[in-house]
């Protein structure tokens, strides 16, 4: 599993603080609030397919998060009746698609 994969960067956001890119690949050292995030047993990290984002975590980056620290906003969108996808989902809520999905996001994976 995840064989041959290698995390190039993390965007996150802790809190409201704007959202900020840890450039992985360049070797660069985990930022001081992620870390602290990642050693606080009381925050809870959430993800779209939080699953994948866990496995990555755990597997490549060797951070110990816990499944109970992680809230998946996919399951949250399925239990109650909406679409999984992050494009139908943009759409069914109203966003924009400037606030949407980066339609060409895939093409990087």
């Amino acid at each position: 599993y995840m064989t041959g994969a290698e995390p190039l960067i993390c965007t996150y956001a802790v809190g409201a603080a704007p959202t900020r890119c840890w450039d992985i690949v360049s070797g660069e050292p985990m930022p001081a609030d992620l870390a602290a995030a990642v050693a606080d047993p009381a925050v809870i990290f959430v993800a779209h397919n939080a699953s994948f984002d866990r496995s990555v975590a755990q597997r490549l980056l060797k951070l110990p998060i816990p499944a109970a620290r992680h809230h998946c906003t996919r399951v949250q969108a399925y239990s109650a009746g909406m679409p999984g996808s992050l494009e139908a989902l943009a759409v069914m809520i109203g966003l924009t698609e400037d606030e949407g999905k980066i339609k060409d996001g895939q093409r990087l994976i």
